[in-house]
């Protein structure tokens, strides 16, 4: 059974669910020093009683796929939805995970997500993936579907939208999707992975951003560590640094794998 998780101390992730708890009903099953169980008719419910980054201990709960509902922060203060996998491209690991690990990517329904909420929101709020970046690491296959930036911006409709998606996450992905992918460069919010995957051409699993292209012995751990095996890795080559690109080539027809430039 798939389980939704949030963090007590996030703001908008606990408004989020209030929305939700309206509409499916949830009984106490358990209570923890780290977190709180509830199930539902379709789903289970962890309340995380630190920060949702550090929850690597959800490997043990027994869940099918973990879905983090959570705050998005964002600079320029946009609101916006978006969804990612975690992990860590490299030695730092500041926000949660291990260093250079990445968890299991769940690429049909981080597009589901993304399908559902720009259904929803027509030509309104920002719906983009983002970059994997931070924890917590996890075996079990699990994504991020963030809103955000500020709990002042979110009223009652925009966190029922959010909620009546993941409601319909909760059923199952059946929209159809692209080839699943794993994408190389471009900026924390690939536009043009958005982009090809909005339009049915790929499913991404892990993302790395261009700030990690320099990073090597990566690749073959982002294609392998998604619910479905990546069959091909797109790379947004002008965004790539030129001294990586040939390394990135040779590590990919090193490991048998196909790729595609855009």
């Amino acid at each position: 059974m798939d389980h939704i998780a949030y963090s007590l101390q996030d703001r908008i992730a606990v408004q989020v669910i209030e929305k939700l708890r309206e509409n499916i009903k949830f009984e106490p099953v358990d209570s923890f020093a780290t977190y709180d169980l509830f199930r539902g008719e379709n789903a289970m419910l962890v309340a995380i009683k630190g920060e949702s980054i550090h929850a690597d201990f959800l490997n043990r709960i027994g869940a099918e796929r973990i879905i983090f509902v959570s705050r998005h922060s964002s600079a320029k203060g946009v609101m916006s939805f978006t969804a990612h996998a975690t992990g860590n491209w490299s030695s730092g690991s500041d926000f949660g995970g291990r260093p250079r690990e990445l968890s299991v990517a769940s690429p049909r329904y981080m597009l589901a997500f993304l399908q559902v909420m720009k259904c929803i929101e027509g030509d309104g709020m920002p719906v983009t993936y983002e970059a994997t970046h931070h924890g917590p690491l996890l075996d079990v296959p699990s994504l991020f579907v963030e809103i955000g930036p500020s709990p002042d911006m979110l009223d009652a409709q925009i966190a029922g939208k959010f909620a009546a998606g993941v409601m319909k996450l909760i059923k199952g992905p059946v929209e159809p999707y692209g080839k699943v992918a794993v994408g190389i460069g471009g900026i924390h919010y690939p536009e043009k992975f958005t982009r090809l995957a909005l339009d049915g051409k790929y499913t991404f699993s892990h993302i790395m951003s261009k700030y990690y292209t320099g990073e090597q012995g990566m690749l073959s751990r982002a294609i392998e560590r998604s619910e479905e095996r990546a069959e091909i890795v797109v790379i947004d080559w002008k965004s790539v640094r030129s001294e990586n690109k040939a390394r990135i080539v040779a590590e990919l027809e090193g490991l048998g794998m196909d790729y595609v430039k855009v």
